[in-house]
């Protein structure tokens, strides 16, 4: 047998149907890097499964799939030897990485239909790596590839009226003919979303907002197309359009945008976009998924 494989017990561990999960935080996954750790704060297996014995940790990020995709994850850590899986909604499990032979990182490509999934990070519930063991940080990566535009969660706003706007956003570097998150620096990036205003604000006058997330700056697009630093904390907001607001609110933020010719060879982005109304110029509804752009050399994303 292999010990650098998932063995017996952690195998069904994973198959048998989870009666606790009402009981662990499901975390929403966002496409590209986010840094999270597997330690006592979290459930454990045992906590979840019928029965068993596996104590190891675990993290569970909901994953909602609107049209057929292909989907890249890894976990990478120096510590924690970690073990990825995708599971169904009813916790079938579908995917598992085994072959984390030579370092503490896994990682898993899946083509996935249109439904509800879970991406677990999990460990050995006995370590078999020296270096690498059953707590401490670790860094997810999630990517994607689709020949449809992605949706961008559920509707939200800053004062927490209720709405019934969608939102949809995509990045491509083809001109279309397919959309992920993931591109290189001599990519041509068109980067554009979609608001379907809640019907009852159809009509009024109102403003349409933009922006930008970097891990240490906020921008904002402005009326002239030009993105704006704004502070960590925009006050005022910078505004992208003033208008009355129709059914379908198109928004191009960027066109034949090469990375490389503004000196860009890595970089990653989450953009937000959302509307308000100028009866109320302090509450703006947006979506809870941001829109993700993730740049990196061709060397290390394969292409």
């Amino acid at each position: 047998s292999n010990i650098f494989t998932l063995q017996e017990d952690d195998i069904s561990g994973v198959a048998t149907l989870y009666s606790g999960l009402d009981n662990c935080e499901v975390k929403q996954l966002r496409f590209g890097r986010s840094d999270a750790s597997l330690d006592a704060a979290d459930c454990t297996v045992q906590e979840m499964t019928v029965g068993g014995s596996d104590t190891s940790y675990i993290d569970l990020y909901r994953l909602e799939v609107e049209q057929p995709a292909q989907f890249e994850f890894s976990a990478t850590s120096e510590s924690l030897d970690t073990v990825l899986l995708v599971a169904t909604e009813d916790l079938e499990y579908l995917e598992v990485e085994t072959e984390s032979i030579d370092d503490c990182n896994s990682s898993i490509s899946t083509s996935l239909s249109a439904g509800s999934y879970l991406l677990m990070v999990n460990t050995f519930d006995v370590p078999i790596k020296a270096a690498c063991g059953g707590t401490g940080p670790y860094t997810l990566t999630a990517n994607f590839s689709s020949a449809a535009k992605p949706g961008l969660g559920q509707a939200m706003s800053l004062l927490g009226s209720y709405s019934m706007a969608s939102f949809s956003g995509s990045v491509s570097g083809d001109g279309g003919q397919t959309y992920g998150n993931l591109f290189t620096p001599e990519d041509s990036l068109t980067i554009s979303a979609n608001i379907s205003v809640d019907m009852t604000h159809v009509g009024k006058s109102g403003f349409l907002l933009v922006a930008a997330f970097l891990p240490d700056q906020l921008l904002m697009l402005n009326e002239q197309g030009e993105f704006v630093d704004t502070g960590l904390i925009p006050d005022p907001f910078v505004v992208h359009a003033r208008k009355t607001l129709e059914p379908e609110e198109a928004l191009d933020i960027a066109r034949d945008l090469i990375p490389a010719e503004l000196g860009i060879d890595a970089i990653e982005v989450d953009f937000l976009v959302g509307y308000g109304l100028d009866s109320d110029p302090l509450e703006v509804y947006f979506h809870n998924l941001p829109l993700n752009l993730t740049v990196q050399p061709s060397a290390t994303n394969g292409s």
